[in-house]
């Protein structure tokens, strides 16, 4: 992932939660989500390595990012909100990258989970 791509994805993220992950130092659901669906995004769809996921993300240590990909399934299972989160930011990731069906995408995932 380079540097432009992970700009829109931020400025994407701020567009569908209203929530600039970078400067918001908060554990509230609302914010944590916006994270987790970041990081997954930036290792499954951009191949991102940990430590430069956690590197771009000003995280401490990359352990966070193993964390918020354990805690992916169970937060997309139970969470609608993070689900609609998630699933908004991969429509947009996949609509700028391919020509693929984006709601096809969204069932397949859905199917996975």
């Amino acid at each position: 992932m380079n540097k432009e791509q992970f700009e829109k994805l931020i400025n994407e993220t701020l567009d569908v939660t209203g929530i600039d992950i970078l400067k918001t130092k908060s554990r509230r659901i609302e914010v944590v989500d916006a994270k987790v669906a970041v990081v997954n995004i930036m290792r499954k769809f951009y191949g991102t390595s940990m430590q430069l996921t956690a590197d771009m993300l000003k995280y401490t240590h990359h352990t966070t990012i193993l964390h918020h990909e354990k805690d992916h399934s169970a937060r997309y299972r139970f969470r609608p909100q993070y689900a609609d989160v998630y699933d908004e930011l991969c429509k947009r990731c996949v609509s700028r990258n391919t020509a693929i069906n984006v709601n096809e995408l969204v069932k397949i995932m859905k199917e996975l989970v």
